[in-house]
């Protein structure tokens, strides 16, 4: 298995629909969060590659069933995963995968990918809002909780993305559709997930960015 601090050259993003850009939010391949940090990290610069590998509608359940196809075929020395808001309210033609499940599933990710000679890196998954009458609320929160559970529990990195839009003033308008980030939900995304790949990859400390606390 891959150590920290060994060269990193190919980091594949598991992901949903936020990993792979909702078109009717205004995000495409071009302006995603993945898309960004290779600017941001200058990947062709390192020598670095990164891969999407995300699809509408996948939950964790899904990714382990296609784990071969959607992430070990692509051969990573980091896998970055970003999945829940498909567990917390999927289609209408799959179950609901309660928090405990969840968090089960992404043990067995962070295991499987170690068992190919990947690292791993979990990102907590961003807010998922569900209307009532008089209002809406967050649905996250218990999955935030168990990825945050299985980070420690694994000694792998947890990047909070979920935290970072529930400090933002504004946070609805970053989730338009109340389910995916906007363009400007995606430059708080990769603005927090920088400086921990940064890190990874080894890039030198003058050249990092520090991540904004607030999107304007």
């Amino acid at each position: 298995m891959k150590r920290a601090g060994e060269r990193v050259r190919r980091v594949v993003f598991l992901g949903d629909s936020v990993t792979a850009g909702w078109e009717f939010c205004g995000v495409h391949a071009g302006n995603c969060y993945v898309s960004r940090l290779r600017a941001s990290l200058r990947t062709d610069e390192l020598g670095v590659t990164f891969v999407s590998s995300a699809l509408a509608g996948v939950d964790t359940r899904y990714a382990i069933k296609r784990f071969d196809r959607m992430v070990a075929r692509q051969r990573p020395d980091l896998l970055v995963v970003m999945l829940g808001l498909n567990d917390a309210k999927p289609p209408v033609e799959r179950p609901r995968i309660e928090p405990d499940d969840y968090r089960a599933n992404l043990e067995c990710l962070v295991r499987m990918a170690a068992e190919i000679g990947s690292l791993t890196m979990l990102v907590t998954p961003t807010p998922r809002f569900e209307r009532y009458e008089g209002g809406k609320r967050d649905i996250m929160p218990p999955y935030v909780a168990a990825c945050r559970a299985v980070a420690w529990d694994y000694h792998v990195r947890c990047v909070d993305v979920h935290g970072a839009f529930a400090q933002q003033p504004t946070v609805e308008s970053l989730i338009p559709d109340d389910v995916h980030p906007s363009p400007r939900g995606h430059v708080l995304i990769a603005s927090v997930l920088h400086e921990p790949l940064a890190e990874i990859l080894g890039v030198e400390p003058a050249l990092r960015l520090s991540a904004p606390v607030f999107v304007a």
